[in-house]
């Protein structure tokens, strides 16, 4: 087994609030990594 370190970034994505079940109806896309940010700073939901 190897062990991979990875860095935390901070990305911003766009959802619509469309759901079928526990899943998104369209996908989630991809706006900018927000490197003004810091991953320790950010609150989850």
């Amino acid at each position: 087994m190897v062990l991979t370190r990875v860095v935390p970034v901070v990305v911003e994505v766009a959802a619509d609030t469309a759901r079928q079940g526990f899943a998104f109806r369209h996908q989630v896309r991809f706006l900018r990594v927000r490197d003004d940010l810091d991953p320790q700073s950010v609150v989850g939901p």
